[in-house]
């Protein structure tokens, strides 16, 4: 995806009253098509981490070190997206430069081990791209 963006200068120009000369004021809009990338946990793995935790009847700092890889949350997460943008249709998301497809109004990832980059963007009704938000996220 590539990144766009539009600056927009404006003057206005502000009528004074009785023959004063206007003064003119520089205002610079940037674009405001961003996209809001929202990471949340699973249900399911929330659950899963819970009952794990829950059977382990963990007392101490010691056992809760050394049991945590039994309870620990895995890489599966959904993604929930908002924008700024006008007459919006659909958003293009990207896991490390691989096209996600939505399902039921969210996109599902899992994570690999190393950097992970999650790149979204909005797209209006005219099919033009808005600002691209992008992630990072490593895994080990």
């Amino acid at each position: 995806m590539r990144l766009k963006t539009l600056s927009i200068t404006i003057l206005l120009g502000v009528s004074c009253a009785f023959g004063q000369e206007s003064q003119l004021k520089k205002i610079t809009v940037v674009e405001g098509n961003q996209t809001m990338i929202l990471i949340s946990y699973t249900e399911k793995e929330i659950e899963r981490a819970r009952k794990e935790y829950d059977l382990l009847k963990i007392k101490s700092v010691e056992a809760f070190n050394k049991n945590m890889p039994k309870f620990a949350a895995r890489p599966e997460f959904i993604l929930s997206l908002d924008n700024s943008m006008p007459w919006f249709k659909n958003y293009l998301v990207e896991l490390n430069c691989i096209p996600v497809k939505a399902e039921y109004g969210h996109f599902f990832i899992n994570l690999i081990n190393g950097i992970n980059t999650i790149e979204a963007v909005a797209v209006n009704q005219n099919d033009v791209e808005g600002v691209p938000t992008s992630i990072k996220i490593k895994y080990e």
